[in-house]
């Protein structure tokens, strides 16, 4: 049977490789279709749509798949959403810059309470992979 990683790793495997051939949009279906049950990756996956929206055009909606995200508890380091130049289209607007901040507080809330498993913190950027 197939673990909840190894189907994380599957499909992310697929969508890059559909990123790189510039199939933007399949890559967006992808997840939507095939994420039940990868609730640990929440973060990880609205990230990866975000960039697919954002690399297509679609800045409303790269911004409302992290706010979505973001309203179920789903956090990232700042950087990685600041410095991604699939992003650029979002980093001047004021409801972007206020969820880099509260990603900001919410990481540095998780990290405080790091002894353990943290409650209420989702992971915050991509998961080391197994190969």
């Amino acid at each position: 049977m197939q673990t909840e990683e190894s189907r994380y790793d599957e499909l992310i495997d697929r969508v890059e490789a559909l990123y790189e051939d510039g199939r933007f949009q399949e890559g967006i279906e992808v997840p939507e279709a095939e994420s039940s049950g990868l609730d640990a990756w929440i973060a990880e996956l609205a990230h990866l749509k975000t960039c697919l929206l954002g690399v297509s055009g679609d800045a409303d909606g790269a911004l409302r798949t992290l706010q979505e995200a973001s309203a179920t508890g789903a956090w990232w380091l700042p950087v990685i959403l600041t410095d991604d130049e699939d992003l650029e289209a979002l980093q001047a607007r004021p409801e972007f810059q206020e969820l880099v901040a509260e990603s900001g507080d919410r990481r540095g809330r998780c990290h405080r309470q790091r002894s353990g498993p943290a409650t209420g913190c989702s992971r915050s950027s991509p998961t080391p992979r197994s190969s």
